[in-house]
């Protein structure tokens, strides 16, 4: 274990523990809520699904240089989708494949909330 999963799992032991003793208290729903994020964001820190957005201004670059007008584009290892919702204004159909569950809900959401018929994300594994 590194120092960053050890850090991780003192503070989730630190919410659950400050949750049991708020427990029945009124701001123990949001210490409930923050134990419940800090658990899915970094969990991933322990199974190997370690993500880094692009910035937006990096991936409009890189759709200019695929040139993918009129193309299928598939973006392995989608994270929030952004690649794939900004392809997906030029390109006939993007689509995106993502593992980690949280961000693959975060990336349908975004594509559902802008109504884009023609992007999808898929929870699987490229390998």
């Amino acid at each position: 274990m590194n120092d960053f999963q050890l850090k991780i799992c003192l503070l989730i032991l630190l919410l659950f523990v400050i949750f049991v003793y708020s427990f029945g208290k009124p701001f123990s729903f949001v210490v409930l809520i923050l134990l419940i994020f800090v658990t899915a964001n970094y969990a991933t820190a322990f199974f190997g699904s370690s993500w880094l957005a692009v910035s937006e201004r990096t991936a409009r670059k890189m759709i200019a240089v695929a040139g993918v007008k009129n193309k299928r584009v598939y973006d392995l290892g989608s994270g929030d989708g952004r690649i794939v919702i900004m392809a997906a204004a030029e390109a006939s159909a993007a689509y995106g494949i993502e593992i980690e569950p949280l961000k693959w809900i975060t990336s349908t959401i975004r594509i559902r909330a802008r109504n884009i018929k023609n992007a999808k994300i898929y929870r699987d594994s490229f390998f």
